[in-house]
């Protein structure tokens, strides 16, 4: 059976904000190489390789945010790792304005004291309890009528999903839709299967046989896999053909929802108060949905998309901040 750990939930928020700071810093780091070239006129461009800034931005996000992760998975619940989605654009917002010189109005203010707020409730409402599965336990969890259950649905929204998304669908806002959420989607499972993994990780380090005489350590792995890719793939559509200023949102909205959903359902990570852990994700959401308003009206919605909509420069510091979901992709398929 699970054993719980004493207070090491703190630890995994302490790991969690680092990976959220880390992360945003990256970001900025990488978008700072890319605006210094542009202030070059005339000259060739520099290898990204070759950028200082480029280079250590990447490993912040690459390297330091993914190590973070893992790490904050591994001591608190994945209910309350994942809504430091949030947190992780709230840093951004404050970075880009000092290492990008990205303007900063009322609007952002406002988003970040929503975010604020609602990682607040969400760490002082949401599971307290750090638990060591078994082996035995793991596997059990995802047998579960509850796992069934859930995984029966998000099997029927992610094919609902994947048909709107379709050429067969002719409605614009619809596949739009359609596309973002599948990214949502994807990248809130890829936290739950990836703290399957860490766990599984822990437990093979003191027993080695667990990955050598069982199938099921690798069935999760490949499960982490197909996700961070399959959010990926959704992910870098959206961006192509739609603006950040919708896409990111969207995409944080529903991978805060699902990986909240996925912890307590299957790994039981009963909140301490469940309503006021409910209305703190819903206030990291509506934050990241007021930081995302924020930008300039330039980039409003657009009735059809077009190839570079989803990475005009005034959306930039929304781009790539997709919370602690963007470690794994990057950890095991990309940049």
């Amino acid at each position: 059976m699970a054993e719980a750990r004493a207070n090491l939930w703190l630890l995994g928020v302490g790991f969690a904000t680092f990976a959220s700071f880390v992360g945003a810093l990256g970001d900025s780091l990488v978008r700072r190489s890319f605006l210094m070239e542009g202030e070059k006129p005339g000259e060739g461009a520099v290898p990204v390789y070759m950028r200082p800034c480029w280079v250590i931005g990447s490993f912040c996000s690459i390297v330091l945010n993914t190590l973070a992760v893992l790490a904050a998975l591994n001591f608190a619940a994945a209910s309350m790792v994942t809504p430091f989605a949030g947190l992780h654009i709230f840093f951004n917002v404050i970075l880009a304005h000092y290492i990008c010189r990205e303007p900063v109005g009322k609007r952002d203010i406002f988003g970040s004291v929503i975010i604020i707020i609602g990682m607040i409730f969400v760490i002082v409402f949401g599971s307290q309890h750090s638990f060591t599965f078994t082996f035995r336990d793991i596997c059990n969890l995802f047998t579960r009528t509850d796992f069934v259950v859930y995984a029966i649905c998000m099997a029927g929204i992610l094919a609902a999903c994947i048909v709107g998304s379709t050429h067969y669908v002719k409605n614009v806002h619809l596949k739009r839709l359609a596309v973002t959420i599948s990214a949502g989607i994807f990248g809130g499972n890829t936290n739950i299967v990836a703290k399957a993994v860490v766990d599984l990780m822990s437990l093979g380090i003191s027993d080695g046989t667990i990955w050598q005489a069982n199938y099921q350590p690798y069935m999760f792995l490949i499960g982490l896999i197909g996700c961070a890719v399959a959010q990926l793939i959704f992910l870098n559509r959206a961006l192509s053909q739609y603006p950040a200023v919708f896409v990111v949102p969207t995409v944080n909205a529903f991978l805060i929802t699902t990986g909240s959903i996925g912890g307590i359902v299957i790994f039981i990570e009963t909140p301490e108060v469940l309503g006021a852990y409910i209305a703190g994700v819903f206030l990291v959401v509506l934050g990241v949905g007021v930081l995302a308003v924020s930008i300039d009206t330039d980039v409003a919605l657009k009735s059809d998309p077009t190839p570079d909509a989803g990475i005009t420069t005034s959306c930039s510091r929304l781009i790539t901040t997709q919370g602690v979901s963007t470690a794994w992709c990057t950890c095991t398929c990309i940049v």
